[in-house]
């Protein structure tokens, strides 16, 4: 025996008349951009950048060494950022 397959009607979003529910919002929001990337991403970036810096400057107790590893650390994060595609 075979049970009946229930096929919808309404696929997410989209009505049988062709058009929006009408229940839907309409939102025009453009996320915030800092260097060309979005917000979270720029933020995420830095505090990669100070863990990291913060480890090496634990393992190696060198101010000199520290402040290499995060000036270099942090100039390959912008490279990366700016590698990333932007937003438009």
């Amino acid at each position: 025996m075979e049970l009946p397959i229930e096929r919808p009607t309404n696929h997410g979003l989209i009505t049988p008349e062709l058009g929006y529910s009408p229940t839907m919002a309409v939102i025009n929001e453009r996320p915030v951009l800092i260097v060309g990337v979005e917000r979270g991403t720029a933020i995420l970036a830095l505090s990669i950048c100070l863990v990291l810096t913060i480890g090496i400057s634990a393992l190696t107790q060198s101010i000199a060494i520290s402040t290499a590893a995060g000036f270099s650390i942090a100039a390959g994060l912008v490279l990366a950022l700016f590698l990333l595609p932007r937003g438009q």
